[in-house]
């Protein structure tokens, strides 16, 4: 599972209804239960092969990243934007609001800002790819908004 983390081992077998289980040999003893670990999150949409730059305030430059993956997880209507190079190595992830503002220019750059106020540059390989990741931010967006926020320009 690429954004989850490890995968869910298999349930253990429960023992026969006829056998009645072992009561605990002292009151100090406590039966463990099992950690209960939070779902992963689905991915909406996901896309590799995106060249990616950071900007560099101190330089006033964009340095290269290199090629990544972005994607749109959804974790109980909890939005988020993901960069990331690998399962372990998530370069930024950045919560998706109606307030959102991810900039297109020239038809297959986007920029935006995560939380701590960087600036990315992502480069898309194609019209379409750029298109059918705005088409689905767009709507995520709206429907955050109780689709009120939108107007037809």
């Amino acid at each position: 599972d690429l954004f989850g983390g490890s995968p869910r081992t298999a349930a253990k077998k429960e023992a026969p209804a006829s056998k009645p289980s072992p009561a605990p040999s002292s009151p100090k003893q406590t039966e463990s239960r099992p950690k209960q670990v939070a779902a992963p999150p689905s991915v909406v949409y996901a896309i590799a092969g995106i060249v990616c730059h950071k900007y560099n305030q101190e330089e006033k430059k964009y340095d290269l990243i290199g090629k990544i993956g972005v994607a749109i997880l959804n974790s109980s209507n909890v939005f988020q934007l993901l960069l990331y190079r690998s399962n372990e190595d998530h370069v930024t992830q950045v919560p998706i609001s109606p307030n959102f503002q991810f900039v297109v220019q020239n038809e297959s750059y986007a920029s935006f800002a995560d939380a701590r106020k960087q600036n990315w540059s992502i480069k898309f390989p194609t019209l379409e790819s750029v298109s059918l990741f705005c088409m689905h931010l767009t709507i995520i967006k709206a429907a955050l908004s109780g689709f009120s926020n939108i107007s037809i320009q």
